[in-house]
């Protein structure tokens, strides 16, 4: 079942659900059954492939302009350097020890990316004065592709 936790009836519905479940398993572990679980797990908004294309352009152009490679581009400017707090993490593992991990570009939702993409459109012209286009100038972005390509 999927809810929308910004709703209120959703909020309250899930609550419900939630106690009905731990009752059923409360009455299972009298009952000595095993191997009963629920799973539950956060969705977000779906980011859109052409958000996704629009920011490997961005990164790409930059690359093409500055004259590093697009994995440098992507991983030392635009993912640490500038980003670094959407992308770098930390997760407790199996064992309760805290390991880093970088997470991957479609991992973000929509509201991530867009911020990502400002913030390094807005790095890109402050600090290096290269233009990125806007997301709406669709013959820049071709030239930029064509840039890429080359």
């Amino acid at each position: 079942m999927k809810y929308n936790l910004v709703n209120k009836y959703d909020r309250a519905k899930i609550l419900e659900d939630v106690k009905r479940l731990l009752e059923r398993g409360e009455k299972a572990e009298r009952e000595g059954k095993s191997a009963f679980g629920a799973e539950l797990k956060a969705l977000k908004p779906p980011q859109s492939g052409q958000q996704l294309r629009f920011a490997f352009v961005c990164i790409g152009y930059f690359a093409a302009e500055y004259g590093v490679s697009k994995y440098e581009a992507e991983w030392e400017y635009f993912k640490n350097k500038v980003n670094h707090d959407l992308f770098y993490r930390t997760k407790l593992n199996k064992k309760g020890k805290t390991i880093p991990y970088v997470r991957h570009m479609d991992e973000l939702d929509m509201g991530e990316l867009s911020l990502a993409i400002t913030r390094w459109r807005n790095f890109c012209s402050f600090e290096y004065e290269i233009y990125i286009p806007e997301a709406s100038d669709y013959a820049f972005i071709l030239h930029a592709e064509k840039i890429i390509e080359e």
